[in-house]
């Protein structure tokens, strides 16, 4: 499916249409020949299906009172589509969302909604190598008058030779997703290559923050 805007004489799509993929590379808009895919399934994607399962079974467990519940707590929650576009998710969607944002990060499915409003709040992303210790101490900065989020989510892309080389989305990995902690050491860099880290916080009941991303060289 593609989502388009001025379709026919469209201005911007995003998807497959006609064996044609619509999509963004490095900040343009892109056109090319649609493909699937003939490897069989990684690890990671594997695990992604699984979790997906996991809570799409969920929600056929779960009595239409619960359902009505989230179709009211969705409501709340407008997203923004590829092209910019501001919509109303339906409760389905919304708790898909949100149980695979906290299977990530190893949590429990949440079958009720949220009561309350809960900020992930965050400030800045700090970044120290260690070369001595073999690590790179990644930090997410939480404003002291704000309380810690329950859960943090890691992404790292590289090794690269200079700082002028910037990471596009397929060059990330997760490196860690899980409780919350002061900080967290990731090992494994290169001596003098250079990295980029992105790192997000994410709510009890799993909805996350903004991303915050910054780059080091590990010296």
């Amino acid at each position: 499916m593609a989502i388009v805007l001025n379709p026919a004489l469209s201005m911007a799509a995003s998807g497959n249409l006609a064996g044609i993929c619509y999509s963004r590379y490095r900040g343009r808009a892109v056109a090319r020949g649609a493909w699937t895919g003939t490897q069989t399934s990684t690890a990671g994607q594997l695990t992604a299906q699984a979790r997906l399962a996991t809570v799409t079974r969920a929600w056929g467990y779960m009595t239409e009172a619960r359902r009505v519940l989230w179709g009211q707590f969705a409501l709340t929650k407008p997203r923004v589509d590829r092209l910019g576009t501001v919509y109303i998710p339906t409760g389905y969607q919304c708790f898909c969302w949100l149980n695979l944002n906290l299977a990530v990060c190893g949590a429990a499915i949440r079958l009720d909604p949220p009561s309350y409003s809960e900020k992930p709040a965050s400030g800045a992303l700090q970044l120290t190598a260690h070369y001595v210790s073999g690590y790179t101490n990644v930090k997410l900065v939480v404003p002291t008058f704000s309380s810690a989020p329950a859960y943090q989510e890691y992404l790292r892309a590289g090794p690269f030779t200079s700082q002028g080389r910037h990471a596009i989305k397929p060059e990330y990995r997760i490196r860690y997703a899980g409780n919350y902690v002061l900080q967290y050491h990731d090992y494994g860099e290169t001596y003098l290559k250079w990295y980029w880290f992105k790192c997000r916080a994410i709510n009890s009941y799993g909805e996350p923050g903004n991303w915050f991303e910054g780059q080091v060289q590990f010296v």
